[in-house]
């Protein structure tokens, strides 16, 4: 779920635009859709991003849309380099999904602080156009997501907000901070198929679910 007023609340010292404050909450955010982020050439600000980095230097009509960038090598490969380099941002959240292998079938789970409070995934962004789009950064998982994907988004502490979007940090400080956050400061559970389909967007996303009851449907004649 990321609510603009919660994200306010949790980063007082930076600003929004009133007109952000009509935004609905996203219980499934999804790619393509404008998110709120902070960009270090306006560290003091929470602004809309389009979620899917293009890099401003692809010439295809259609180029290819990166949602995720490994943290491993964001700084060689020549579609992200530069962006690490020079346009760091941070994308605000309170809860990701990923989906588990399981008896089950696949079952997505939600993974988010063990407070539920807001956080913030370290990103890179680009503008295409009048367009800002920016990928998440990506390293290896955790303890607790481990079991439930080979991946994880880099969750940044609040003072590693500060140093991301430190336009003065070299780059090998900030690299430093690609890491997977602590396991322990975490948590995840199972919920429902809804957040297969990012049309459903409402609070019954987040709902979590009984794996011990059987899935919807299994005992229907």
């Amino acid at each position: 779920m990321i609510m603009l007023h919660e994200v306010i609340r949790a980063r007082p010292h930076r600003v929004a635009p009133p007109e952000l404050f009509d935004e609905p909450p996203h219980y499934n955010a999804a790619p393509e859709q404008d998110l709120p982020v902070t960009i270090n050439e306006e560290p003091g600000a929470i602004r809309l991003g389009r979620w899917g980095f293009i890099p401003s230097t692809a010439k295809e009509a259609k180029p290819r849309i990166h949602i995720n960038a490994r943290s491993e090598t964001v700084d060689t490969r020549p579609t992200f380099r530069d962006a690490f380099q020079k346009r760091r941002c941070i994308v605000y959240a309170d809860g990701f999904y990923e989906w588990m292998k399981t008896e089950h079938g696949k079952v997505p789970h939600r993974i988010c602080l063990r407070d539920e409070d807001v956080f913030a995934f370290a990103g890179i962004f680009d503008r295409r156009g009048d367009e800002l789009r920016y990928s998440i950064l990506t390293t290896a998982p955790n303890e607790l997501m481990a079991p439930i994907h080979d991946r994880m988004p880099v969750i940044l502490t609040e003072a590693g907000e500060e140093l991301w979007l430190d336009r003065d940090a070299p780059g090998r400080e900030a690299k430093k901070l690609l890491v997977s956050y602590p396991a322990e400061k975490m948590t995840a559970y199972a919920v429902s198929n809804l957040v297969n389909n990012y049309r459903n967007d409402s609070p019954a996303v987040i709902e979590p679910r009984d794996l011990s009851a059987p899935p919807p449907g299994l005992f229907d004649e």
